[in-house]
């Protein structure tokens, strides 16, 4: 498997979709495979949202409070609402 692995680009901004396979353990688990921890910066303990739909699973990583900290630096709240939303 690792001449197939190289072929593949693990960048964060890769549209194409990845491919890789994994087994369930007897306990029902996955490991999420290194190149793929380290393209997407997963941290231990981080939380996943999976959502499963269509026979498809995936996962999704949660940002932790620390990395949306200033997300929204200087945005201009005043066009988002109109000044008749506003309660």
């Amino acid at each position: 498997m690792t001449s197939i692995l190289k072929s593949y680009n693990f960048s964060n901004d890769n549209q194409k979709g990845d491919k890789m396979e994994v087994v369930i353990s007897p306990k029902y688990q996955v490991v999420i495979p290194k190149q793929i921890r380290e393209a997407l910066k997963l941290k231990k303990n981080q939380k996943l949202a999976l959502i499963v739909k269509n026979g498809v699973i995936s996962l999704i990583p949660i940002p932790s409070l620390e990395e949306l900290k200033g997300i929204a630096k200087g945005i201009e709240i005043k066009e988002i609402r109109e000044e008749g939303e506003r309660i």
